[in-house]
């Protein structure tokens, strides 16, 4: 996230926001916490992950 981060800093500064980096990585943070939450697999978390509206 933070090479991504910098990567949007850099080359799209116009468009950079945390709020737009947070929204973009709010899936997998979300899959990333059942997952450590629950010991499932990445792919179980994600079937347990509740889609982002």
């Amino acid at each position: 996230m933070k090479a991504h981060q910098q990567r949007i800093r850099t080359e799209l500064p116009k468009i950079y926001s945390q709020d737009l980096l947070n929204n973009l990585f709010r899936c997998l943070q979300k899959i990333y916490f059942v997952m450590e939450d629950t010991k499932v697999s990445r792919k179980k978390a994600a079937k347990y992950s509740l889609p982002v509206k």
